[in-house]
């Protein structure tokens, strides 16, 4: 319906493009293009800077001082896999028992999600690991909480439309293990700058965090090529794609815009910078809202 009424529609990822617009008639797939949101920073940090340091942070969530974090931002409800870290937690829990699961995010409420945070609580006494799982609650703070963090998590079950919890990572020189299904498999493109796993599958994220874990070789690699990938999601790169949509449509006088076969950006390969189009992402996959923001 988008396509139809508009002169072109922008998409925020391929994933989100192919979501909507595959199988529809070529004419209006090409009025689809996808121009990737940016981030130019962090997450915004408390100005107070004893509210940032460590052990001020650790105590406030009830955290061991020699506790080696993992943290996931996000939204507290089911597709967004928390009970998939709780899963993966008991496994890597078993090698390293300073490791502590941070999941802070508002809950989100109706349709019965409310029984997810208890359910995830009880799913953690089960296996054993309560102490090891902190349901932090939302936070204003992420920024602070990342750059103490070992790996930042992002697991969602079904795909993400972009996943800004891996750029956001990405500026607080913290790992990222993510989810490889949606815009996330755009974001990281082939630059290696994240762990992927299977979705769903909390043995795959396990063995992911723990090579991280294991190896501050693997870390500080990780958090080098995230650095290089920063660039491409500056708006000083991204921006201009924008511009040059806004004056075709000018130029157009409200006559169709059709943006031409090829010209959108793919993530791997910098050398050709697509056109931007039109109006309003159209995305059939979840929203994200990170930190219930």
């Amino acid at each position: 319906l988008l396509a139809r009424c508009s002169s072109a529609v922008i998409c925020i990822s391929e994933a989100v493009k192919d979501f909507n617009f595959k199988g529809i008639s070529p004419k209006l797939q090409r009025r689809a293009v996808v121009l990737y949101d940016w981030c130019d920073g962090p997450p915004a940090c408390d100005a107070n800077a004893a509210a940032c340091d460590r052990g001020v942070l650790f105590r406030r969530f009830g955290l061991p001082d020699h506790a080696r974090l993992i943290l996931m931002p996000s939204r507290i409800e089911p597709w967004k896999g928390q009970h998939v870290l709780v899963e993966a937690a008991s496994h890597v829990v078993a090698q390293f028992d300073d490791a502590y699961f941070l999941l802070v995010g508002a809950l989100v409420r109706g349709r019965g999600r409310e029984a997810y945070f208890e359910q995830l609580r009880r799913r953690a006494e089960e296996l054993g690991i309560e102490r090891h799982i902190v349901l932090g609650g939302y936070v204003r703070d992420v920024a602070s909480l990342m750059r103490h963090a070992e790996a930042v998590v992002h697991c969602s079950t079904s795909p993400e439309p972009f996943g800004l919890t891996l750029l956001e990572g990405f500026w607080c020189d913290v790992p990222v293990v993510a989810a490889a299904a949606g815009g996330p498999l755009e974001t990281v493109g082939d630059s290696q700058c994240a762990l992927l796993h299977e979705p769903g599958n909390a043995e795959d994220l396990a063995e992911q965090l723990l090579k991280i874990l294991s190896d501050p070789a693997v870390s500080q690699e990780l958090v080098e090529r995230a650095r290089e990938r920063l660039g491409f999601f500056q708006s000083a790169r991204r921006w201009p794609q924008f511009e040059r949509l806004f004056r075709l449509l000018v130029a157009g006088s409200g006559k169709e815009c059709l943006v031409p076969d090829g010209a959108v950006t793919a993530p791997a390969a910098d050398a050709t910078e697509g056109i931007g189009a039109a109006t309003s992402s159209a995305s059939g996959i979840r929203e994200y809202e990170g930190n219930g923001r």
